[in-house]
């Protein structure tokens, strides 16, 4: 703001340099992954660009003062750094592999197990998201009842907008939103295991199961197409429409894993990735 002012007395071929220098400031106003290493490459430039103004400041005010008033910057960010994060992410990774020690696909905004196939990459920015919906609208629940989805790890504002609340959630189609919200359990924060979730109710229930696998049954006795399933019980379901029934007591969770998992102790709790 202040380069106009102080380049005023200077040559014309020194103000084309400066006004150059900060030209890369100019994206900001068109390109939308503007994420904070795209700031580390244009900060060498601009920081040349507003050197006549910080001397200026200097002379006016004196280095110490100018100093002090640059810090408080940092010192802010400082302050609202989310410390752990990786901390989390570490036990995140640890705890996926231990559930699943095979590699499974699984659905996330990042890739943050790269030894596993992950689907859609699209879901890691703005641009890609609007491709989604473009090109490959609805694929995710088609993914899902399909079996290709095995765990979700909820991170970025697609999938955090599915699972953090119960409402809409606009940044995704709604096929897709009710395709995860019906066929995955929440395991941790940000872990969504599949599964299904079957609350009491008179009569039989129609579920369909669309991966073929292991399933285990926490929470209470169920029965699947006529045959009784005690509490804890792990069985082998192949994909397609069962009739339950379970008549009384809380939900009970079928879990898509040969065990109930339950989280190690001391598990740490919060987000695995920091806001832009």
């Amino acid at each position: 703001m202040m380069l106009p002012f102080v380049a005023r007395g200077l040559p014309k071929q020194t103000k084309i340099l400066l006004f150059g220098l900060c030209g890369p400031l100019l994206c900001l106003l068109f390109y939308r992954n503007t994420f904070p290493y795209f700031f580390t490459f244009i900060l060498p430039p601009v920081c040349v660009a507003i050197a006549p103004a910080l001397s200026m400041l200097v002379t006016r005010y004196g280095r110490i003062p100018v100093v002090i008033f640059a810090m408080f910057g940092p010192f802010f960010l400082l302050t609202q750094e989310p410390y752990g994060t990786l901390d989390r992410q570490r036990a995140t990774i640890e705890e996926v592999e231990r559930l699943f020690p095979e590699s499974t696909p699984y659905l996330s905004y990042s890739n943050y197990i790269p030894q596993y196939p992950r689907q859609f990459p699209s879901l890691i920015s703005g641009v890609g998201l609007r491709r989604y919906w473009e090109e490959r609208n609805g694929e995710i629940a088609r993914d899902i009842e399909a079996g290709r989805i095995g765990f979700v790890i909820a991170t970025g504002d697609a999938l955090d907008a599915v699972y953090k609340s119960e409402g809409s959630a606009s940044l995704l189609p709604e096929a897709d939103v009710t395709a995860l919200r019906t066929n995955f359990l929440q395991h941790s924060d940000t872990i969504f295991i599949l599964g299904r979730r079957v609350c009491a109710k008179d009569g039989e229930q129609i579920v369909q199961i669309f991966r073929s696998g292991p399933y285990s049954l926490d929470g209470s006795d169920l029965v699947i197409n006529d045959r009784s399933i005690a509490d804890g019980t792990t069985i082998n379901l192949q994909a397609g429409i069962y009739n339950v029934r379970h008549k009384a007591g809380s939900c009970v969770k079928l879990w898509a894993l040969d065990h109930v998992p339950h989280l190690p102790e001391q598990f740490p709790a919060g987000p695995i990735a920091g806001g832009f």
